[in-house]
């Protein structure tokens, strides 16, 4: 159905049922459904979630689904056995799962859901822990680690490396080194921060990859597997769905190669928005790889490691890594 037709069928509903109605004044009734909705139809959230979450708010006897019911009975048995409040602990985890699996993301909830986020940190490092690499039952057990652009798995990043620095600052002056030190390089790229990956990619190859012929006349995106641009109008889903090059996290943005636009971070044959800021985007999909418990591309282990080291300082620098350091001072 078309936009219109949604539009519809949305207004339509909340005149009958008034409860419906978002507690938002600016969201209009066709952002409840659009193109990287999270249910059957591509809808938002906004009327199917928050009536499943009605239902089982109405319900006196709230039947949790047996993956978040075992999930947290094993986490509490799994804390201190002289705690006689286990049984309670593991239920009101388990609601708060719940909770969180059925809220309409939005600013106005966003206070509360990070607080239950916090919460349920414990319950997530289980998953990952439990089954590496497993990002499809994470998802469905927490939908909402794709909304806010990826705000929640940077919340999560930040419990699991508590001295991380959030790298912003150093981000940027070990930018304006690199992009000083090698100004004869990548000189046709207008964007700092792309010019600056262009650099480091090719600064800090890995062992056994093969380098780009420098007289082909093909066009190459020298940060494939890293990121990757597409046009515009093409439909996001259907390419994260078609895309081969790697099994690792990878940051798309549409519009021409080199240049900032809209950014999504693909994880296995899934999408989700990341915001309009580049460097936000490429952080939170560095991020991504923890939070999901997900290896780095082999190809590009010494192009992360520069970020792992010398950005969030969560990792040692490689050799590769040390020798362009160097070069910087």
């Amino acid at each position: 159905p078309s936009v219109h037709h949604k539009d519809v069928v949305a207004k339509s509903l909340v005149s009958k049922y008034p409860v419906l109605k978002s507690e938002s004044a600016d969201v209009p009734q066709a952002v409840w459904f659009y193109p990287n909705g999270r249910g059957y139809g591509k809808h938002g959230g906004k009327l199917h979630y928050h009536i499943e979450y009605m239902v089982k708010k109405d319900k006196k006897q709230v039947r949790h689904s047996k993956a978040v019911a075992d999930a947290a009975q094993e986490l509490s048995s799994s804390s201190d056995p002289t705690t006689s409040s286990g049984e309670s602990d593991s239920t009101d985890l388990a609601d708060t799962i719940n909770k969180l699996k059925f809220v309409v993301p939005s600013k106005e909830s966003y206070k509360i859901i990070r607080n239950d986020w916090i919460k349920t940190m414990t319950m997530r490092n289980v998953i990952r822990q439990k089954n590496p690499g497993s990002y499809d039952e994470l998802i469905e057990m927490f939908p909402l680690s794709t909304s806010f652009d990826g705000l929640l798995i940077d919340l999560d990043f930040v419990e699991m490396f508590p001295s991380a620095t959030n790298g912003i600052e150093d981000w940027n002056a070990l930018q304006d080194k690199i992009v000083q030190k090698f100004n004869h390089l990548q000189t046709t790229v207008c964007d700092h921060f792309i010019r600056s990956l262009l650099i480091i990619r090719e600064k800090n190859p890995s062992r056994g990859v093969k380098r780009v012929n420098k007289g082909s006349q093909k066009i190459v995106n020298l940060l494939e597997r890293v990121l990757e641009w597409i046009n515009p109008e093409d439909d996001i889903d259907q390419f994260a769905a078609g895309y081969r090059a790697t099994d690792s996290p990878v940051l798309i943005i549409k519009g021409p190669m080199y240049s900032a636009g809209e950014t999504y971070i693909r994880i296995g044959k899934r999408v989700f928005t990341s915001g309009s800021e580049i460097q936000n985007g490429f952080f939170t999909m560095i991020k991504a790889h923890y939070f999901f418990n997900l290896k780095f591309e082999p190809s590009l282990s010494n192009f992360y490691s520069f970020f792992l080291s010398e950005v969030f300082h969560v990792a040692k620098p490689s050799t590769t890594v040390n020798g362009f350091m160097l070069q910087l001072k």
